[in-house]
């Protein structure tokens, strides 16, 4: 029987992606609210540096558990989140967009014009646009919610326009990053315009003893930094990607040697503290193409083992990055994978790499 909370969260996931690729910006401008933020993060990148990075370094710091090392026999439950999350987590919410916001910071630094590494961590790029022809921070963000952009809010004797509740969560959003030491914004105690002339900070977050480190540029040469394409950016799946999706796509890009990719609960608790409910967004990376997944013979597609032998434990999932799939269209690929499930016509996940235990009812 089809879990019904499951179903609405899919459901309301279809209604947001179709939101993103039909509501336009304003009356007269081309393109929907994510053709436009996709061809502003483009023009970024053709104007920015050249030549031009094919992939923007992250600190692996950003998804590993500061105290990875614990005792061996600390309970690494799969179903628990353990104590000392990864900085990452600091930044996921119900509807907000602090992951989102923080990794294009990241795009942006790394594809500006000038040495923004010399710059100790200074965002040149503005937040609004100077002119039509310019990019600002704000078009490169995806809201959370997307309506008919000339409806007005109203509460009490309030208007509020979509762009203004746009500037708003941009700036809710910024406040957040400040508050969890992603950013440091020398201007919070001013009445206005609090956060222009912001400077990132390590994306690793605050460190546990001295002060906080002004953002630099990692070298790709040096361990611990993450190599992610820039058609993750330029393509939409930073934006459309669930934080938790996001989190598991960079931990196998943090375990990546080249090859296939194995991680057992264990390790993945402790290191990353990814417990079963993240884990499980697997399914999504690997029906829209990002990654290609191997199991155990005898795994049904929930998860559970045939003839299972507590003396025996079986295989644990093989990952293989896929990054071609980063060159395709983030919205049509994600929207087909969550129709798929949401409709049961097409199996995925397990069920779709296992075909022969579904179809013997085992």
């Amino acid at each position: 029987m089809p879990n019904r909370t499951v179903q609405k969260r899919q459901e309301a996931r279809l209604h947001r992606l179709a939101a993103a690729t039909h509501v336009t910006v304003d009356r007269t401008g081309p393109g929907s609210v994510y053709s436009r933020t996709l061809r502003s993060l483009a023009t970024l990148r053709r104007e920015g540096r050249s030549p031009a990075s094919e992939s923007v370094l992250v600190r692996s710091g950003l998804i590993l558990r500061p105290n990875p090392n614990v005792p061996a026999d600390e309970d690494l439950s799969d179903r628990r989140v353990l104590e000392g999350p990864p900085p990452f987590d600091a930044l996921i919410s119900p509807n907000g967009i602090a992951h989102q916001l923080l990794l294009l910071l990241l795009f942006v630094v790394q594809h500006e014009k000038g040495a923004s590494s010399e710059r100790s961590g200074l965002v040149r790029t503005p937040f609004v646009a100077p002119d039509s022809e310019d990019v600002g921070l704000l078009d490169l963000v995806m809201p959370t919610y997307l309506v008919d952009p000339w409806s007005v809010a109203t509460t009490g004797n309030t208007h509020s326009s979509a762009a203004d509740r746009r500037r708003r969560q941009f700036t809710a959003t910024l406040a957040t990053l400040a508050k969890e030491g992603f950013i440091e914004a020398p201007n919070v105690a001013k009445g206005r315009n609090k956060y222009v002339g912001f400077r990132l900070l390590e994306e690793t977050g605050p460190r546990p003893n001295g002060d906080p480190l002004r953002y630099k540029p990692p070298a790709a040469t040096k361990r611990g930094v993450i190599a992610v394409p820039v058609d993750f950016f330029l393509n939409g799946w930073v934006h459309l990607l669930s934080p938790q999706e996001i989190m598991f796509w960079l931990m196998l890009r943090d375990r990546d040697a080249g090859g296939p990719i194995v991680i057992d609960a264990a390790e993945r608790a402790r290191r990353y503290g990814l417990v079963r409910g993240r884990y499980s967004s697997w399914w999504l990376l690997e029906h829209a193409g990002l990654i290609t997944t191997a199991t155990d013979a005898m795994r049904r597609p929930q998860g559970t083992v045939v003839d299972f032998d507590a003396t025996k434990m079986p295989d644990p999932h093989v990952f293989t990055l896929t990054d071609d799939g980063l060159k395709n269209d983030a919205a049509t690929r994600i929207t087909a994978a969550v129709r798929a499930r949401h409709s049961g016509d097409e199996p995925v996940g397990i069920a779709r790499v296992n075909p022969l235990i579904v179809e013997n009812g085992l």
